[in-house]
């Protein structure tokens, strides 16, 4: 398998692999880069495709003219490739000696000798360590997709300027073994389940005729369905013999669903079900007077749910007639009522995003109190459900939070991280145990440093802090380089200088008082904007 470069490519391009960790399909393969803070980020650019048209599959051989490669059209317009061209690292050779050069939306064509009338790759052919590039040459030169291969990229190569920018730098592919029965591909789901004869089947013929192949089959099942995250469309096809689709959906009782079908080809007319995790029928759409099918639902209870797509006209064929979109789409809903936080007061987005997490909560007397101090405890329990440290604990670490103490948990699950530390027993009213456990104060005041390290390290922020931010947090102070990673990702800020004991420095710097208590309200801001900043754009508390 071998990731794409339109993993982090422009939104309306439309693509369709698994990217090792990063590529997620969506409608008409649109694809989206997910990564979680601490993910790799994508060590190269995005060529900007205009027609979603995508080096899908590469075969080696020790004899050139046994080489060849697959494009796959999954844009919804034709393709006239004559003013195309490959190229590798000896040179380039037209698409224009094809026999016909169309490609159509859902259509694969392997490209060989045969086709070309001439050797496939320019050269000797393919390397191990080469790379294949698709460049549209009307009117300039554009790239539209690149693969390297076999090592890292050889700046010696002749064309190696052209497309330096698209290379994977880390996790490149590798060719499979020159004329063995596997090749380097992306389709059909991202594995290497190919054995050689999808190609062979036309590389004698050209044009290859359009595959009907699904790329989440084998999902005419349910215990096959193939899981789909919220906010995401993938298309789908319809292939003969009467095919059904199965996609899986995590559900929370958090939010309303809408599953759609849209974007329908011209043969397909949708109904759609809907499974609860018990295999339970809940809802149906077959309607009867669109092609498109809708379900919304929230529900009762969290788990996997599962939607079965299939056509009342019966089966599906070849082409894009048989080709639809599935979409999920989720909205929160959310209860979460304090008296003391009302919708357009300074905390609320950020106190609705967590509490309808059930990362925090209120009082019993429906306050949530956003200016009293939050507590070492109270912080543990906010910054553990917001990192989603979920496992069981059995250890105990500090002589004060015992199990069964109400931070418990969310003190140890940071603790076994190193996330958080304690005291040295012996102090005023701290005695040692027989075991010299050190004591970690739950109901004491956090401090704006700690918070400032507490947060940073569960979220996993680890970039090398640069510069000076703020004039009482210099390079070498306790707290500098969390204090700093936070200022810079404008999750936290300081305080005007120039008051009570915060004289003005030659940079006017703020100051971030390191030693201050914060409020339960800040730290609703500090942690929302750190784990989950689409809930509001970040201000700096």
């Amino acid at each position: 398998m071998f990731m794409s470069r339109h993993c982090a490519r422009k939104r309306t391009l439309k693509s369709v692999f698994t990217c090792m960790a990063l590529c997620v399909i969506v409608a008409g393969f649109v694809s989206l880069g997910h990564a979680k803070a601490n993910a790799s980020p994508p060590a190269y650019a995005a060529p900007r495709s205009p027609n979603g048209l995508l080096i899908n599959e590469i075969y080696d051989s020790q004899d050139p003219a046994n080489e060849y490669f697959e494009l796959y059209n999954t844009g919804t317009t034709a393709i006239d490739l004559s003013t195309y061209a490959i190229y590798n690292r000896d040179g380039s050779t037209p698409l224009s000696n094809l026999m016909n050069t169309t490609i159509n939306p859902g259509q694969y064509r392997a490209i060989g000798p045969t086709q070309l009338s001439t050797p496939t790759i320019a050269g000797s052919g393919l390397a191990r360590n080469d790379f294949l590039g698709l460049i549209n040459r009307s009117p300039n030169d554009v790239v539209i997709d690149v693969v390297n291969f076999g090592g890292s990229p050889n700046p010696s190569w002749p064309n190696y300027e052209q497309f330096s920018a698209f290379f994977f730098t880390f996790n490149i592919p590798a060719l499979a073994p020159e004329d063995s029965t596997k090749s380097l591909q992306r389709w059909p789901d991202g594995k290497d389940t190919d054995v050689g004869t999808d190609f062979s089947n036309n590389i004698n013929s050209s044009p290859g005729s359009a595959s009907c192949g699904d790329p989440l089959e084998y999902d005419d099942t349910s215990a096959t369905a193939k899981e789909q995250t919220p906010g995401t469309e993938v298309l789908h096809r319809l292939c003969p013999a009467n095919d059904q689709d199965f996609i899986s959906v995590s559900m929370s009782t958090n939010y309303t669903y809408t599953l759609q079908t849209l974007n329908v080809g011209s043969a397909v007319d949708t109904v759609l079900r809907l499974y609860n995790s018990s295999g339970v029928l809940i809802a149906t759409d077959d309607n009867a007077t669109t092609r498109t099918s809708t379900i919304a639902f929230r529900p009762t209870s969290a788990g996997l749910y599962k939607a079965q797509v299939t056509n009342k006209t019966g089966g599906g064929s070849t082409g894009p007639d048989y080709l639809y979109t599935f979409s999920i789409t989720a909205a929160q809903v959310c209860t979460m009522q304090f008296s003391d936080v009302p919708e357009g007061s300074t905390f609320y987005p950020y106190v609705r995003c967590l509490a309808c997490r059930d990362i925090l909560a209120g009082y019993p007397d429906g306050t949530f109190r956003p200016g009293y101090n939050v507590t070492r405890g109270q912080l543990s329990k906010i910054v553990a459900n917001a990192a989603g440290f979920n496992e069981p604990v059995s250890e105990q670490h500090f002589q004060d939070v015992p199990p069964g103490n109400t931070f418990y948990q969310f003190v140890e699950r940071m603790a076994s991280r190193g996330i958080i530390g304690g005291y040295d027993c012996g102090g005023a009213g701290e005695p040692c145990g027989t075991t010299n456990m050190p004591y970690f104060r739950p109901n004491a005041n956090a401090t704006r440093g700690q918070i400032s390290k507490i947060v940073s390290e569960a979220a996993g922020f680890a970039e090398p802090p640069a510069g000076q931010m703020f004039e009482d947090v210099p390079p070498g102070s306790t707290f500098y380089a969390w204090v700093q990673i936070l200022a810079s990702r404008g999750i936290m800020g300081g305080y005007p200088c120039g008051g009570i004991g915060e004289p003005c420095g030659a940079d006017n710097l703020p100051y971030f008082r390191p030693l201050a208590n914060a409020t339960r309200g800040q730290v609703s801001k500090i942690v929302a904007g750190a784990f989950f900043p689409e809930c509001s754009a970040r201000s700096r508390p």
